[in-house]
């Protein structure tokens, strides 16, 4: 398999994937007990982390969005300003 970085006009995708990977951990229930309202909010959050990270995201190359990595490299600023305030 093949690891490419995400193009942002398919965030969406990776933000998908990881709400779904995520929907029953234990720290998402607690924050969100009720399973629709989870389902609606852990997409929104993903995409707001890429969106807020300086962080790169990897994903598979070929196909749909099958899982996902963000990847800050070293001596990158952690977070980006505009995004952020807009949050």
């Amino acid at each position: 398999m093949e690891i490419a970085r995400l193009q942002r006009s398919r965030l969406h995708e990776a933000s998908d994937v990881l709400a779904r990977a995520f929907f029953d951990d234990p720290a998402w229930v607690w924050m969100f007990p009720s399973r629709s309202r989870r389902a609606r909010m852990l997409p929104w959050l993903f995409r707001l982390g890429f969106d807020m990270t300086n962080a790169d995201v990897w994903v598979n190359a070929d196909g749909p969005v099958i899982g996902a990595a963000r990847w800050l490299a070293p001596g990158r600023p952690v977070m980006r300003v505009g995004p952020t305030l807009r949050a």
